[in-house]
């Protein structure tokens, strides 16, 4: 099945740190010098998901959606340095949306699927699509939370 094309698609994916079977070199465009690659710099992604529903489409205040956002979105954007987007980051920001669906329950409402909407006009059905993300998160890092130097992108 073809994936809806939006503009505010959720990427994820979880790295870890490559184990390269011999040493790698780089020589850049029209240059005979080598360049020197730290093997500690290099990673494998192990894992993606991106889901089918608008993730961000059942959250009614505007203000929760920019910190969830800000937390999921900036805090592991696949240009920060692999420190800064650990599994330890990555469990402060899934207890975050843990703690706004608890303390802000109100503001997260349910919307038709879209996935089911695509294959049949007969059947409805609706999703709490903050909860589902929040869910699949949980899992995410009680997979990968002990897997050493595991890291975290989301685009």
């Amino acid at each position: 099945m073809a994936q809806r094309e939006s503009a505010a698609r959720f990427f994820l994916s979880v790295w870890r740190p490559a184990r390269p079977f011999r040493p790698l070199a780089a020589f850049p465009d029209g240059q005979s010098q080598q360049l020197s690659l730290n093997p500690d710099m290099l990673h494998e992604q192990i894992y993606t998901w991106c889901p089918e529903e608008e993730i961000w489409g059942g959250i009614i205040d505007s203000e929760i959606t920019n910190l969830l956002r800000s937390k999921l979105i900036d805090g592991f954007n696949p240009y920060l340095e692999p420190a800064k987007r650990t599994m330890t980051h990555f469990a402060d920001a899934v207890r975050t949306l843990g703690e706004v669906l608890i303390n802000h329950g109100a503001s997260i409402s349910w919307s038709e699927c879209e996935a089911v909407a695509e294959r049949s006009d007969q059947e409805s059905l609706r999703a709490n699509t903050a909860l589902a993300l929040y869910l699949h998160l949980q899992w995410v890092l009680q997979v990968f939370e002990h897997l050493p130097g595991a890291t975290v992108t989301v685009r």
